[in-house]
C-alpha cells in the first residue's frame, strides 16, 4: 500500500519526501479505528470513522 501511495505522491514531491509522507498516509488511515478493531472493540459508525481518517490523512499527505 505504501508503495503505491508513494507511486501517486511522486508525481508532486521528490522520491524521499514521497515514500515518507506515504508511510504516514498509511498509518493515518488505519489510524485507531483500526487498532481498536484489531483488539476486539467495537467501532460506532466504523464507516463514518474511517472515511473520516482517510480525509485527514489525504490533508496531511499533501500539505
Amino acid at each position: 500500500m505504501r508503495a503505491f501511495a508513494a507511486k501517486i505522491l511522486r508525481k508532486r514531491f521528490d522520491e524521499s519526501t514521497a515514500a515518507l509522507r506515504a508511510a504516514t498516509f498509511v498509518q493515518l488511515v488505519l489510524g485507531d479505528a483500526y487498532l481498536e478493531l484489531s483488539i476486539g472493540y467495537t467501532v460506532p459508525d466504523v464507516d463514518a470513522r474511517f472515511a473520516l481518517l482517510i480525509d485527514e490523512a489525504m490533508a496531511a499527505a499533501l500539505r
